[in-house]
């Protein structure tokens, strides 16, 4: 018995919520909708997003709104989970929620870079506030760079950011978002280390199926977008992949075209992300690849089972915001559906009479 988990009852939880969240009658009900405000009395009544939202909202909501409003969603559900742990899966799965701290940093030092002032855009912020102990009034406050790192001290953002010294404001904003992001899976890591040899093997499995998508889809833009060396590639590499492993990500970093690194990609994760060579696309089909890992049953009875859940939320969070721009966009309903990555709605067949 794990001292540190209420299993039977987060397992419960789980299946509850995933027969709620991922519930393709739901997603039925949104694709049949007209009008965004209908979109949102869903989300009301049927997501609980009445727990998030402080405001009427309407068609006004604007794009920028909708991601606020799903980040919070997901931040909401990870901090519901958090009551059924202790000790060090507590802990670990707390780091879930160092990603929309990111996100908000990432947005202070954003303004920072463009020379305004970023008082007043807390009301844009995602981060849990009961679980985060980040100075957000005196980072909001900074006037430079190097002030925002001060505010940081004390933090696990302060070593990382402080080594950032490019005084070219483009590369050194790049140089940050990249470290943060890198903060963020090597701290999944080590903590996943805390957890039982039963449950540690698996998390690291899922954490690195995650990361082996990121580290292709990086290398594969760096080499297509943007004037970045081989070298530079693999520092911005996050350690720790499933099946890329140092190796194999200096293969990938150093290939010579992106067909070899397409090639590359395909033998080494086993499945082809680039069937088609539209970014966006590759990006879905990865997020397919692994939400059919998330739901493999190997899982049950670990700490994995609440891991795919967390990562699912990632997911259906995207259709969610897919299936309310298509419809406020009037986006062809059978066009939207291909973009769906959680669920699979298919049409029904007519009857034979």
């Amino acid at each position: 018995m794990n001292p540190y988990m209420a299993y039977e009852a987060m397992n419960t939880k789980i299946m509850t919520k995933n027969n709620g969240v991922f519930d393709k009658k739901k997603f039925e009900k949104l694709l049949k909708c007209d009008s965004v405000d209908q979109v949102v009395d869903i989300l009301l009544n049927e997501y609980h997003f009445n727990q998030i939202i402080e405001e009427t909202i309407s068609q006004d909501l604007h794009r920028d709104d909708l991601e606020i409003l799903f980040r919070r969603y997901e931040v909401l559900e990870i901090e519901n989970i958090l009551h059924y742990f202790s000790g060090p899966y507590r802990e670990f799965l707390r780091v879930f929620l160092m990603e929309f701290e990111i996100y908000d940093l990432i947005m202070i030092l954003r303004q920072i870079a463009k020379g305004k002032d970023s008082v007043g855009m807390d009301i844009h912020f995602i981060h849990s506030e009961r679980n985060s102990k980040l100075p957000y009034e005196k980072l909001i406050g900074s006037k430079s760079f190097v002030q925002f790192i001060e505010h940081l001290k004390n933090s696990p953002y302060y070593v990382p950011l402080k080594t950032v010294n490019d005084r070219d404001i483009i590369k050194r904003q790049f140089h940050t978002e990249m470290k943060l992001q890198m903060l963020f899976y090597k701290t999944l890591m080590i903590k996943s280390n805390t957890l039982s040899t039963r449950d540690k093997p698996v998390v690291q499995e899922l954490i690195g199926t995650k990361i082996d998508g990121l580290n292709v889809q990086w290398i594969y833009r760096a080499k297509k977008n943007y004037n970045i060396s081989p070298e530079e590639m693999l520092i911005y590499s996050i350690q720790g992949g499933k099946r890329l492993g140092y190796g194999r990500l200096k293969e990938l970093c150093y290939a010579k075209s992106l067909e070899e690194i397409k090639g590359l990609s395909n033998q080494y994760l086993k499945v082809d992300l680039f069937a088609t060579d539209y970014e966006p696309a590759v990006v879905m089909n990865f997020d397919k690849y692994m939400n059919a890992c998330l739901n493999d049953r190997k899982y049950s009875g670990t700490i994995g089972v609440v891991v795919s859940y967390i990562f699912k939320l990632d997911m259906i969070v995207k259709d969610l915001f897919a299936v309310t721009e298509g419809i406020r966009y009037q986006v062809p309903k059978e066009h939207l559906k291909q973009y769906l990555i959680s669920v699979k709605i298919r049409d029904q067949r007519p009857e034979v009479k």
